[in-house]
């Protein structure tokens, strides 16, 4: 059973889900956390239970490349955790309504 360590926030940011496999997968992010993330997949393409690269597109958190794993599939898509910490990432949450607020030297 998946267990979220913070609340996750809605988005629709755009993102490209690299796999081992020969061609991209566009996807949207749903919600988001520092954590994970629920990426609506377009056309419904079917994932593998593995780790995969996810790269954020758009003014948001364009340029941003995580590692994730995959924790389910549904028919609408794939609820990811992320490999390690983003503090950009972390950042746009903090700044989109997720709370705390996460920064460098905070104590």
């Amino acid at each position: 059973m998946e267990h979220r360590l913070r609340q996750r926030i809605q988005t629709h940011l755009t993102a490209v889900i690299h796999n081992g496999a020969p061609q991209e997968i566009i996807a949207t992010v749903r919600n988001l956390s520092p954590d994970g993330a629920f990426l609506e997949l377009v056309g419904g393409e079917c994932l593998p239970s593995t780790g995969l690269t996810i790269d954020f597109t758009g003014a948001a958190l364009g340029g941003l490349r995580l590692d994730a794993l995959v924790v389910h599939a549904t028919s609408r898509g794939i609820g990811v955790i992320f490999k390690s910490f983003s503090p950009r990432l972390a950042q746009y949450y903090a700044c989109a309504g997720g709370l705390p607020h996460y920064s460098a030297g905070a104590g």
